[in-house]
């Protein structure tokens, strides 16, 4: 994740979007950037009641199609 913190703070201080297929909410728990976090997962999946300092919305879909 420090590689991944690293290359986020390389980029612009503009708010930055992520697209997440498949993931989880908790993951993200660990980047200190603010971000704008996307997540595709199957129906059911995703754990959507995670509180954090992220955006986090969710849309349920399968990324293999």
């Amino acid at each position: 994740m420090r590689l991944f913190e690293q290359f986020l703070d390389a980029r612009s201080t503009s708010p930055c979007k992520i697209l997440d297929l498949g993931g989880q909410p908790d993951i993200w728990q660990y980047v200190n950037r603010k971000l704008k976090i996307t997540i595709l997962n199957l129906p059911g999946v995703a754990k959507t009641k995670v509180i954090g300092r992220h955006d986090i919305s969710y849309l349920e879909g399968d990324a293999c199609d």
